[in-house]
């Protein structure tokens, strides 16, 4: 409920914060966030293509007892 009034606040807010900043700052805030969505986007259909495909590595566990650090001499 809490997060759902905040998300519908949050352009709201936006709007009022940005009044107030430089254009120059806010160029880098859009254009910063549509990079990070693009990068996202993209990251996102290679991952789920490499795990429908099954060409992730896989790594092999080694079970060994915990010991403490040996003390150098």
């Amino acid at each position: 409920p809490l997060q759902r009034k905040i998300m519908k606040m949050m352009p709201y807010i936006f709007i009022v914060f940005f009044l107030f900043l430089p254009s120059g700052l806010i160029l880098y805030y859009i254009v910063s966030n549509i990079i990070t969505i693009i990068f996202i986007i993209y990251y996102n259909r290679k991952l789920t293509y490499l795990y429908a495909n099954n060409l992730l590595p896989t790594y092999k566990v080694v079970d060994r007892p915990i010991t403490a650090p040996r003390r150098k001499r």
